[in-house]
């Protein structure tokens, strides 16, 4: 008779015990523990109530974890046991992954997980776990002291912009959502979640730097908008969150305008490299960040589970 695997939420007695499954399964080499602290310190950071950590066990031994932390915008992030790690059963590793993203999509929009493109075991565990293909992002990131000094770049026609705080939330929410209609950056997210939740998630994203927000005006009518935060603790490294031109603006430079614009204002606060991610499939964008001098470092392909209702609120 097969064994039966238990799969449940960890008692708060036994969640070391568990992280450290999640970090490395029964591997116990010298970096377990420097990945286990950083983990604990994410989940204290986050709060027991904003976490979610369960195991799988047969006859009192784990062989399998996961953990998800809940961010600001009601998205949550996947932790889990490595799939080739000593200890861990797959199967078992799939059905805890599936039992903890269908609790956490109780209250929230959807649940991610970030892998790389190669790692095809990971990708078979989450498949069988539900989890589908969101997005494989492209990575990109922008050295600025290699950058031209800025070129002269005439507006041509009634383009101002306008700093946070010389706009409002309502007003930012409106705009980033028209550029939602037809865009190629990740469009199975476009409307899943309230507007709140979305700007919840770009304040979060990193620093928030209020400065570095800006709408982009044509003839005193929103445009575009672009977000940049300070991608940590130091201004050296800033990352552009969101970047989205109106429909009826596309076409006209104006992506490339505002990313000019927000490298120029970044560099002179003193920020040394821009990094950002798109969607791989964003042919357009991609080819603006290319002409911007902007280079690949890798990729990073994002699997998810998203509520089947995206319009009912979590609870």
């Amino acid at each position: 008779m097969a064994e039966k695997t238990k799969i449940q939420p960890v008692p708060p007695s036994r969640h070391r015990e568990a992280l450290r499954f999640v970090v490395a399964g029964a591997d116990r080499d010298e970096g377990c523990t420097a990945r286990l602290a950083a983990l604990q310190a994410a989940a204290d950071r986050a709060g027991r109530e904003a976490t979610e950590l369960w195991w799988a066990r047969r006859r009192r031994r784990c062989v399998a974890a996961a953990m998800v932390l809940a961010r600001p915008g009601r998205t949550g992030m996947l932790f889990r046991s490595p799939a080739d790690a000593p200890g861990v059963d797959r199967q078992a590793l799939s059905e805890v992954v599936r039992g903890i993203a269908e609790s956490a999509l109780k209250r929230l929009y959807v649940v991610q997980a970030f892998l790389a493109p190669e790692a095809a075991k990971e990708l078979a565990v989450l498949e069988a776990a539900g989890f589908t293909l969101l997005v494989e992002l492209v990575n990109l990131r922008l050295e600025l002291p290699a950058w031209p000094p800025a070129q002269t770049t005439q507006d041509r026609g009634p383009w101002s912009c306008r700093r946070y705080g010389e706009f409002d939330d309502s007003e930012l929410g409106a705009v980033i959502s028209a550029t939602y209609a037809g865009s190629l950056d990740c469009p199975a997210l476009c409307g899943l979640r309230p507007m709140p939740d979305v700007l919840a998630a770009h304040k979060t994203s990193g620093v928030f730097r209020p400065e570095s927000w800006w709408i982009f005006d044509f003839d005193g009518r929103a445009a575009g908008c672009i977000l940049v935060n300070a991608a940590g603790a130091s201004s050296d490294l800033v990352e552009v969150v969101y970047l989205g031109v109106c429909p009826s603006y596309r076409g006209r430079g104006l992506g490339r305008r505002m990313l000019r614009h927000a490298i120029e204002q970044v560099t002179r606060d003193g920020a040394a490299a821009v990094k950002l991610a798109v969607d791989s499939r964003n042919v357009y964008a991609r080819d603006i960040y290319d002409q911007m001098g902007f280079g690949a470092i890798d990729r990073t392909r994002v699997m998810a589970q998203m509520r089947s209702a995206p319009q009912e609120a979590p609870e």
